[in-house]
């Protein structure tokens, strides 16, 4: 355990990356609105779809949520014109059980917009598995199919996130 300890230490980065794709990290959740983001630890609702996968073993039984984060950014540019700046982050998931406190399963879809002045957005639907290993490890992976585009262009693409839960004490 004295040699396990401070290697964990060193792989959990890679593990428990917050941004669940490549574009700004957005927080879905008021608890992980509440402390700023920093709910990759915590991650104990269906929030942490977004923050760490791993964190889905600590839900009980079924769990159904929508949740909605909308943000209005306002910026003065040079010649004293205002730019606005509307984006919205909704998150629809369904968790379940399928193995009592060791197996969790979620389906999950979320959309991204980028603002009603541009034209840009992308949409996810995607599952999930946590697995509790250990009492002391929970590991997570998710993954989706992305599809976005921007005025005309349409792309598409894998999502892949795992992540995984140490109990240190």
């Amino acid at each position: 355990m004295r040699v396990l300890f401070p290697i964990l230490l060193l792989l959990a980065p890679f593990f428990a990356a917050g941004a669940p794709v490549p574009y700004d990290h957005f927080p879905v959740g008021t608890k992980a609105l509440g402390a700023g983001g920093a709910f990759t630890g915590q991650a104990d609702d269906l929030s942490a779809l977004s923050f760490n996968t791993a964190g889905l073993v600590q839900l009980e039984g079924r769990h159904l949520t929508y949740q909605l984060y909308s943000l209005l950014k306002i910026n003065r540019l040079v010649d004293t014109t205002l730019k606005l700046k509307w984006e919205f982050f909704p998150l629809f998931a369904f968790s379940f059980p399928v193995v009592e406190k060791r197996l969790v399963g979620a389906f999950y879809f979320r959309t991204l917009f980028r603002s009603f002045l541009e034209s840009y957005s992308v949409h996810v639907l995607g599952g999930a598995l946590a697995w509790k290993a250990a009492d002391w490890l929970a590991l997570g992976l998710d993954a989706g199919l992305a599809i976005g585009h921007q005025d005309i262009n349409w792309a598409a693409g894998f999502h892949l996130q795992g992540g995984a839960l140490f109990r240190l004490g």
